[in-house]
């Protein structure tokens, strides 16, 4: 039996149960039933409660809403943000290491992409590449199942929310789709990992995680995949240290015309933890 989560603060009829970027088009400021469950806002922070994002970066609605942000605890949310905005803002915010974190662990997976930002518990998917500008976004945590409609289509059901299911439409995605959904699983079974790791290790803290309905704690989808070895949160986060210095020292070699600079790079690096030691 699905479990049930509180109810969604979203229309019950089945008639609104099923929405896409079209569906959207046809009732955002047409349609009074789903008047009933806007909300307009300049900014939303990404959080568990998130279901969906649709782009419109094109085609803003009003001409200022270039987002419709689906909630399950707020409704339906016409946002002035992109959905790249979206992203990063959740990133600089939320995001352990932020989206450097998140590109070196898929790099060091050998995963590519850039299909997925997980914390380990969250997991929000992209129907194409988020390094290609505004996307379209899906919570695979929020999500029970999903299916091909046509080689172009494809939808998206969410858990049961006191007896009722929503669905999400999406086209143009990958031809690749079902195998990008499934590292997207993994990577962010690997973060959960990492971080059950460093707790039990570090703090004596024991992370446990009890199997829901959604697709992040179905470990059919994401498996067998690549082992994560020696990988460490630590080891993680020293590497994206070291890419930042690398990155800043060739800047200021470009800058002042000291290329110098970029041999030294070792020894800068190494003072620049010296703070971080005891002598």
């Amino acid at each position: 039996m699905n479990k049930t989560h509180t109810t969604c603060r979203l229309p019950h009829s089945p008639r609104y149960q099923v929405w896409s970027k079209q569906l959207l088009q046809e009732r955002i400021e047409k349609d009074k039933v789903v008047e009933q469950y806007l909300i307009r806002t300049n900014t939303y922070l990404l959080n568990a409660n998130t279901l969906a994002i649709y782009e419109f970066q094109q085609q803003p609605f009003s001409g200022i809403y270039k987002s419709v942000i689906f909630d399950c605890q707020e409704g339906i949310i016409l946002c002035q943000q992109s959905s790249s905005t979206l992203i990063t803002t959740f990133a600089q915010k939320a995001l352990l290491g932020g989206l450097e974190f998140q590109r070196e662990l898929a790099d060091k997976l050998n995963l590519k992409g850039h299909n997925v930002i997980a914390t380990g518990n969250l997991a929000y998917f992209s129907l194409q590449s988020y390094n290609s500008s505004n996307v379209d976004w899906i919570a695979l945590h929020q999500i029970s199942k999903f299916k091909f409609l046509s080689s172009a289509t494809v939808i998206f059901k969410t858990i049961n929310y006191n007896g009722h299911w929503y669905s999400f439409m999406f086209d143009k995605h990958s031809k690749y789709l079902f195998e990008k959904i499934s590292n997207a699983l993994f990577f962010n079974h690997v973060i959960f990992k990492l971080l059950a790791n460093h707790a039990a290790i570090y703090f004596g803290i024991t992370l446990s995680k009890k199997r829901g309905p959604s697709l992040i704690d179905q470990s059919d989808y994401f498996h067998p995949h690549k082992a994560i070895g020696d990988l460490s949160l630590k080891s993680i986060i020293s590497a994206v240290n070291q890419k930042r210095q690398l990155r800043y020292v060739h800047y200021l070699a470009d800058e002042f015309e000291m290329p110098y600079l970029i041999e030294a790079n070792k020894t800068v690096y190494y003072l620049s933890k010296r703070p971080d030691t005891l002598y």
